[in-house]
Parts: C-alpha cells; sequence; structure tokens
C-alpha cells in the first residue's frame, strides 16, 4: 500500500499504541516473555536467517519460561535484565536493545547501587563508551581540500553531534567559493548510523531534489509499504559535483539507508564492502516492558525501560545490507574513489578543452 509520510508516520504510531496497550493487559510474567518471544520471531525471524543467527533454533519459547520460572523473577525490573540477558543481547540486530527513559531528576547516567547489576544492555554501553572516546574533541565531522577534490569524514549520526556537522558544512560551503573543487569524497566508514537529519548538509553538494523512496514489508501485518519523500533538498546555487560514498561492514541504519538512497539514485557513487545494513523502513518501535517505582527510581536513575526493535523486513528481492556499486576492501576504498576521479577527469579534459577552442 503506498502512503503520504505523514499518514505512514501516523500509521506506525498507531500500531506502537496497540503492541503497548496489547502487552499492558498481560498478566504474569510468563504472558509477558511469551508475547515478547512471538513478537521479536515475527519481526526478526527472516533477518536471524539473512544474518546466519540462531537464537530462534537454540532457544525455545518453552525453554525460556521454564528459565523464567527457575528465576523466580519479583518485580519489572528484575524482569527486563532477564529479557536482556536471555534474549536481546542474544539476538543478531544492532537495533534489539534495552532503553531506559531517564529520570529528570537524575540525569547524568545510569545510577545504581553498589554490586546491583545495570538494566541497560552491553551494546548500549559499549556504544556509549566507544562513542566518548572517539569523540572527545566532538569533530564528528571533518573536511580536507585536496587539489580540485574535497574529502569529507563523518563518523556517526548522532543526533547530538548535528550542530557541529551544519557549523563544518557551513565552513565547507564558504570554502567550495574560492576552491576549484569538481569532486567530493563521503567517507561514512564505520559510521553506525543515527539521525537522517544529516542528510539534509549534503544540499551543498547538488542542485537537485534527492528522492528518499521507502518501500519495505510491515512483518506485523505482511503488508508490502511504500512511500515517498526527499532525502535531500536542491541547492540552486550548487555546483553538481562528482560525488563518492565510502562504506564498509560497520555502516548501518541511518547509514545504510544512505548508501542506498545514492545507490538507488545516482547521487553517489557507493565504494567498499556490503554494509552492516538494516537502513530499510522508519525509526524502530519502543515497547515499555518495565515501570519503575520510586525505591527504584533513586537506585537506577530512570523510570521505565523500553525494548527496541525493527519491524521492518525487505521486499521482495531486496536485502537487509546494501551491496556497494564497486566492491573493494574498505582500506581500499579512498584509493579506488580518487582513481575513479582522476580517470573521469582525464576523459573529460579533452572534451573541456576541445569547447574552450
Amino acid at each position: 500500500m503506498k502512503y503520504s509520510l505523514k499518514d505512514l508516520k501516523a500509521h506506525r504510531e498507531f500500531q506502537k499504541m496497540q503492541l503497548q496497550h496489547e502487552y499492558d493487559k498481560l498478566q504474569g510474567y510468563d504472558a509477558k516473555l511469551t508475547y515478547i518471544y512471538n513478537l521479536l520471531l515475527k519481526t526478526q525471524g527472516k533477518l536471524e536467517e539473512e544474518y546466519g543467527g540462531d537464537f530462534f533454533k537454540k532457544n525455545s519459547l518453552s525453554d525460556l519460561l521454564k528459565k523464567l520460572k527457575d528465576a523466580d523473577i519479583k518485580d519489572e525490573v528484575a524482569f527486563a535484565m532477564f529479557i536482556n540477558e536471555n534474549v536481546v543481547k542474544k539476538t543478531v540486530s544492532p537495533h534489539n536493545r534495552l532503553k531506559e527513559r531517564q529520570n529528570e531528576k537524575q540525569k547524568g547516567g545510569l545510577k545504581k547501587k553498589q554490586n546491583e547489576k545495570p538494566i541497560k544492555d552491553e551494546k548500549t554501553q559499549n556504544e556509549s563508551k566507544k562513542d566518548e572516546t572517539a569523540q572527545k574533541d566532538d569533530k564528528n565531522v571533518t573536511y580536507d581540500f585536496d587539489g580540485k577534490t574535497l574529502t569529507v569524514k563523518i563518523c556517526d549520526f548522532k543526533s547530538k553531534h548535528l550542530e557541529q556537522g551544519k557549523e563544518a558544512f557551513k565552513e565547507i560551503e564558504e570554502q567550495l567559493k574560492s576552491h576549484d573543487c569538481d569532486s567530493v569524497i563521503i567517507d561514512v566508514r564505520g559510521n553506525g548510523g543515527g539521525t537522517d537529519e544529516f542528510y539534509s548538509l549534503f544540499s551543498i553538494f547538488t542542485p537537485n531534489d534527492i528522492a528518499d523512496n521507502v518501500s519495505y514489508i510491515d512483518s506485523l501485518t505482511g503488508e508490502e509499504v511504500e512511500t515517498q519523500g526527499l532525502a535531500i533538498v536542491d541547492d540552486k546555487n550548487a555546483k553538481d559535483y562528482d560525488r563518492y560514498l565510502l562504506v564498509d561492514g560497520e555502516c548501518f541504519s541511518a547509514t545504510d539507508a544512505l548508501a542506498r538512497i545514492c545507490k538507488k539514485t545516482g547521487f553517489a557513487t557507493v565504494v567498499g564492502e556490503k554494509t552492516r545494513g538494516e537502513g530499510i523502513g522508519m525509526t524502530p518501535f519502543d515497547l515499555k516492558i518495565a515501570t519503575l517505582n520510586e525505591e527504584q527510581q533513586k537506585i537506577y536513575g530512570a523510570t521505565a525501560v523500553d525494548m527496541q526493535f525493527a519491524p521492518e523486513i525487505p521486499a521482495k528481492n531486496d536485502s537487509y545490507m546494501t551491496t556497494p556499486d564497486i566492491v573493494c576492501a574498505p582500506s581500499q576504498a579512498m584509493e579506488t574513489a580518487k582513481t575513479l576521479i582522476e580517470s573521469k577527469r582525464a576523459t573529460l579534459e579533452p572534451l573541456t578543452q576541445e569547447r574552450e577552442m
């Protein structure tokens, strides 16, 4: 079914409300575990097959229910920890994780008693540590002019780095006025995703609108969904540069989505190795699985715990991952792009000289 972007967002919001309503009506942790297991089986089954995951092969619902009974769960926090250890951490997708709704009175990180286990998924904690180390100087976006080629490196698409990105692209736009630049290399190798708001920054590299045509299957309903929008709005004053996007196996979610857009529209030639994927569809769903009481909020610094998951699966003959236009080792992607640029320049140079004569 075809939706406008506005209607699709409303449709998905209604789906989330339905799922939460169904979950909240359940009595007993065995019923809640059954609901979560079947929900993930429906939404993640195909992904497990493509990525070679074996969670559903190794973990039957009956075995998990037995573990739950043996665990003798007393409260929702303990249940959330059980789900994290026995379900979330064992599934393939990085989109599957627990998220804490922070207590406004205790912002600044997870609070826990000594020897108390954290609620948050280790996947998320490790990502945060890696991000803090990599972004101490807040230079998420860096750039360099080498002759007629501009290279832009974007470490991640996290919302907290968007303002620095905007400032960097303002500088780039100003410097393009004084550089005889004809080619742009956008390096997103190692970029694990974030927000698609970063895409708008690339308007300075094109005088044309770049479409974002989304197509996927809603695993909850089996419905094929299509919608159209704009990933990049044109800048009529921009030059139409020769553009390249460098990717690798760490490019995930919004970064994979950018690679898909570039490949479909020709906005940039995609160079590198197959992405980590999962850039189809929209923002993942959150299902609240635990509400913390006042004492627990003091311990953990959170009011609730959500389980995040993505409900979209690829349309027929599509894949969760994106194969570049030109496949090569990530370490060779930059050199490959520069070689292509030089080759294209060598081809166009005689034509330019002829026109000048």
